[in-house]
């Protein structure tokens, strides 16, 4: 007891440095908490942002797709794996892509490589909020396997595409054939900027017959309730594999 009271006496002794200094640890103490709760909430929101945006937090390649994408390097029997990650507690939804690039030009005599996307236009939906960001337009209806396509804004500036404009794709098929035809602009996307916004999407039927890849698809995303769930996600995939 003796050493608490010699502690309270030196702390009324000098009352003022002792506010001063109670008053200065308290200030850095929330200066600090709030620094910290700031840069966590930061980070989180930038990770939503990117996995919501269009990645993900997992995805679904055939082996070393990403080293080398390829559009031979398909997912097998890849509604069977998502009908399974539908059973696993930690995901909330997950949607097929085909991913491939090719060359895109306009009635306007313009010309730009660009990245296609094929999607299903519900399960994307349920998974990014590529939907959010349509400007102009509309969006893709289910089951859509004719010409209609969606085009960021990047590329729309860049081809002069509208509403309603037409757009030529040529690219590879996966016969070894020449894959060209041309497409209905029927609505006009947000893009992230730079290159991210030479993107084609289209209906993942169109996509499949366009590239002669039948049933195939490149890529599932899978969208899980927590940030840190993909690996929960994974490892409870695997176990049900």
């Amino acid at each position: 007891m003796w050493i608490v009271r010699i502690a309270f006496r030196n702390l009324l002794r000098q009352r003022r440095r002792t506010v001063l200094t109670g008053l200065m640890v308290t200030v850095g103490y929330l200066l600090c908490s709030l620094s910290l709760g700031l840069g966590k909430g930061t980070y989180a929101s930038i990770i939503e942002f990117f996995t919501s945006y269009r990645t993900g937090h997992v995805q679904i390649h055939a082996r070393g797709y990403r080293d080398a994408p390829s559009l031979y390097a398909t997912v097998d029997r890849w509604r069977e794996i998502g009908k399974r990650l539908e059973t696993v507690p930690e995901v909330i939804a997950w949607a097929p892509r085909v991913l491939a690039p090719a060359l895109a030009f306009s009635d306007a005599g313009k010309t730009s490589g660009v990245q296609l996307f094929g999607l299903d236009p519900a399960q994307e939906a349920a998974t990014t909020t590529l939907p959010r960001r349509l400007l102009r337009g509309k969006w893709l209806a289910d089951g859509e396997a004719d010409n209609r396509v969606l085009v960021d804004e990047g590329l729309a500036r860049l081809l002069r595409l509208e509403v309603g404009s037409a757009v030529y794709l040529i690219g590879e098929g996966a016969d070894g054939s020449i894959a060209n035809d041309v497409f209905e602009v029927i609505g006009i996307v947000q893009g992230a900027g730079g290159f991210a916004e030479r993107n084609v999407y289209l209906p993942l039927p169109a996509a499949q017959r366009f590239l002669v890849l039948g049933d195939r698809v490149h890529e599932l995303v899978l969208r899980t309730r927590k940030t840190g769930g993909g690996s929960a996600a994974r490892r409870s995939a695997w176990r049900r594999s």
